[in-house]
């Protein structure tokens, strides 16, 4: 039922409005409702979507909803993490918006500290840290999940590239009337790396980010079966899941002109996401993924109400990106890049202490 229900009109509304998309989790679940229902804040709503579950999920949290009210539950037929999310938003009613993944946990004094980053700093959204369990994360997802303790006012790129601000949606919280005033909700369309391009979204229209240290979140590291397992095991089609994921970021910083009001990291940072993989790919694959991803650059820049090559010459890309971006948009006519020129990309594009670090990681994973 939707706040805006003449039915609630009477109804107290929750601090925090926390949704659960649930898949075929048995095993987990209860764990997961657990750390919900042991919040040190009490006024709380767990919303909880049963996605078409076809195990033991969905008595789970029938009996959950029978022992603990504050837990609604919400019946639909399976549609993916996006579309479950979605619909765990219609139905928020909180003042703020949480997101907890069904075999994950949160430890218990995460929505209060959220909150109370919220009060101290009139922040739209506020990002927080997160541990790994019950395995240790790499070093480089372990990065990825310690923000420091700082608050964007207004939004700056460096946001997106200089802090540990994303992937992992899960560690964000959100003003509802934020959400609501600009619309936003996750792409159903992306089978994959939907959090980026939410965040890719959501933070340039926030008047004040907030990350903060705080490890409330604690991330299972990995189930067998997780979406994240099955994208690692099929390396496959990876290139067309992240050219799909580029495409809907491009699309969104163009048509909100962002390029031109934020700068051009984004630009180069799509690249980057895109570039390793498809040129490894054979001749076939590679022109054709080439050509799709050089129109979304293109359509993306023309934006601007310029020539692509003004757009291009007015970037401020260095010539190892420009040589990249050549490529990309005329495949046809530009040679593929050599490893030398990848190479010569990455230290262009992050340095060469950063570059050996993904190389000895890479070699780690056997790549």
């Amino acid at each position: 039922m939707p706040c805006n229900s003449p039915m609630h009109s009477s109804y107290v509304r929750p601090v925090v409005s926390l949704i659960i998309p649930v898949y075929n989790v048995e095993r987990y679940l209860i764990e997961c409702l657990e750390s919900a229902r042991r919040q040190s804040l009490d006024d709380i709503e767990v919303i909880c979507i049963n996605d078409g579950s076809t195990d033991g999920s969905g008595e789970i949290l029938r009996r959950g909803s029978g022992e603990d009210e504050r837990i609604r539950v919400i019946e639909k037929p399976n549609g993916g993490l996006s579309s479950a999310r979605n619909r765990g938003m219609d139905a928020a009613c909180g003042e703020f918006v949480m997101f907890l993944d069904s075999d994950d946990r949160l430890l218990p004094d995460a929505c209060e500290r959220v909150v109370r980053r919220f009060r101290e700093t009139q922040a739209d959204i506020v990002t927080f840290g997160a541990e790994c369990f019950p395995q240790e994360g790499s070093e480089r997802l372990v990065e990825c999940l310690s923000p420091r303790d700082v608050v964007y006012r207004p939004f700056a790129e460096d946001l997106l590239f200089k802090e540990h601000s994303r992937p992992y949606v899960w560690r964000s919280a959100f003003k509802r009337d934020f959400l609501e005033r600009h619309r936003l909700r996750f792409n159903e369309d992306l089978a994959f790396g939907e959090d980026q391009a939410f965040y890719f979204e959501a933070y340039p229209q926030a008047d004040a980010v907030a990350l903060m240290s705080d490890k409330l979140y604690a991330y299972r590291v990995e189930r067998t079966g997780s979406l994240m397992d099955e994208v690692s095991l099929d390396a496959a089609d990876r290139v067309e899941k992240h050219i799909a994921i580029a495409e809907k970021i491009l699309s969104t910083w163009g048509e909100n002109g962002w390029f031109e009001r934020f700068g051009w990291q984004t630009l180069g940072w799509t690249l980057e996401f895109v570039i390793l993989d498809l040129v490894s790919l054979r001749e076939g694959d590679r022109l054709c993924l080439a050509r799709r991803f050089g129109s979304a650059v293109e359509e993306a820049l023309s934006r601007g109400g310029k020539t692509f090559d003004e757009m291009v010459d007015g970037i401020g890309l260095g010539p190892a990106a420009r040589r990249m971006l050549r490529w990309v948009v005329a495949p046809d006519c530009v040679e593929s890049p050599s490893r030398f020129a990848l190479a010569r990309f990455y230290l262009e594009r992050r340095g060469l202490t950063s570059c050996l670090r993904r190389a000895a990681s890479m070699i780690k994973r056997g790549r």
